[in-house]
C-alpha cells in the first residue's frame, strides 16, 4: 500500500463561502483590473447591468439590452468579457456561512507520478502520459474512472467540496490559502516565473508537490490553489461509495484551466460547473481522505 502522509483535520466549525465584504472587496478589484471604474457614470451603470446578469446566470438577447447596454457589449472574443465572467464566477459562489464538519484524514500533497505509478500497475485503466509524467515527485493526472478506481485500490474515499475548502481556507473564513490576499508567487498557475527552474528549463507546466511553501495551507497541505485541480465529491452526493462520475466534480485550478483573473477564477470557493474538462479529464489531480 502506498506510503501517503495523512494529515489531520479537526472537528469543528469552518466559515465557508465569500462573506458580503470579501465579495465587494472582490468586486471592486475586477472593476480596477478591467479599468471599469474609470469609465463615465453612465457607462459603468451599463457595465455593471450586465455584470449583474452574469452574477445571476441570465442568458440574455440583444434585443432585451438598453441602448447603452448593447453599446458597452464587447464582442464575444473581446478580451473585456473576462470582466463579466469574473462577474458571473462571483455570482456563484455561496454566501458565507458557518458549517460543523467531523473530523477526518487528507493527504498533504495531490497523488504523484511516483504513487500513481504502483497503482497503474495493478489497473487497465489508461493512464495520461502528460509532460513530466516520469518525474516521481510530480502530480499526476486522472480520468474520472481511474480517479474512482484508484480510490477504491487506496480503501479511501474523495473529499466532499466542504472539506477540501476547508482544508485549503481553514476556518477563519479567509479567501485563499494564505490569507486575503492574491499572491501569484505562492501557487502554480499561468506566470512560469514563479515556476522552479527544473520545471521552466524544461518546458513543464507543472512542478513538483512541494515547490510552493509559501502556498501552504494552515493545516500545512500543500498545493490546494494551483498546479492541477482535483476531484471531489459533490454535496448533492451520499456517504456511499463513489461509483459514477455523475458524484463527482472539480475544486482548485491549474494552469491549463485557469481564466483571467486569476484571483477570481482560483477561489478555493469556487466549485467547477458540471462537465468540466469531461472529454479528456486532463489537469485534474487525485488527492485522497
Amino acid at each position: 500500500m502506498l506510503d501517503i502522509d495523512w494529515v489531520k483535520i479537526p472537528e469543528g466549525e469552518v466559515l465557508l463561502g465569500l462573506s458580503d465584504e470579501q465579495r465587494e472587496t472582490l468586486h471592486k478589484k475586477i472593476w480596477a483590473s478591467y479599468g471599469v471604474d474609470n469609465l463615465d457614470p453612465v457607462d459603468r451603470a451599463a457595465i455593471e447591468s450586465l455584470a449583474m446578469r452574469h452574477r445571476q446566470g441570465a442568458h440574455y438577447k440583444l434585443e432585451g439590452l438598453t441602448r447603452e447596454e448593447r453599446r458597452v457589449l464587447p464582442n464575444p472574443n473581446d478580451d473585456r468579457m473576462d470582466y463579466f465572467y469574473a462577474e458571473g464566477v462571483l455570482g456563484h459562489i455561496p454566501q458565507q456561512e458557518h458549517v460543523w464538519l467531523p473530523s477526518f484524514y487528507i493527504a498533504r500533497y495531490p497523488i504523484t507520478h511516483a504513487q500513481a505509478s504502483e497503482f497503474f500497475r495493478d489497473s487497465k485503466r489508461a493512464r495520461l502520459f502528460r509532460p513530466g509524467y516520469n518525474v516521481p515527485n510530480m502530480p499526476e493526472e486522472f480520468h474520472v474512472l481511474a480517479a474512482i478506481e484508484m480510490i477504491d485500490w487506496l480503501g479511501a474515499r474523495f473529499p466532499t467540496t466542504l472539506e477540501w475548502e476547508k482544508v485549503a481556507c481553514g476556518i477563519d473564513g479567509r479567501i485563499y490559502p494564505w490569507g486575503n490576499e492574491w499572491d501569484a508567487s505562492r501557487c502554480n498557475l499561468t506566470s512560469r516565473d514563479y515556476r522552479p527552474e527544473f520545471s521552466r528549463k524544461n518546458g513543464f507546466r507543472h512542478t513538483v508537490v512541494d515547490a510552493y511553501p509559501k502556498g501552504v495551507s494552515s493545516y500545512g497541505v500543500w498545493d490546494m490553489v494551483g498546479n492541477v485541480c482535483e476531484w471531489v465529491r459533490k454535496p448533492s452526493a451520499d456517504n456511499s461509495k463513489v461509483t459514477d462520475a455523475d458524484q463527482l466534480t472539480v475544486k482548485g485550478e491549474s494552469p491549463e484551466t485557469v481564466h483571467t483573473p486569476e484571483f477570481v477564477w482560483a477561489l478555493p470557493a469556487r466549485t467547477h460547473g458540471s462537465g468540466f474538462n469531461r472529454a479528456g479529464d486532463g489537469e485534474i489531480g487525485l488527492r485522497p481522505v
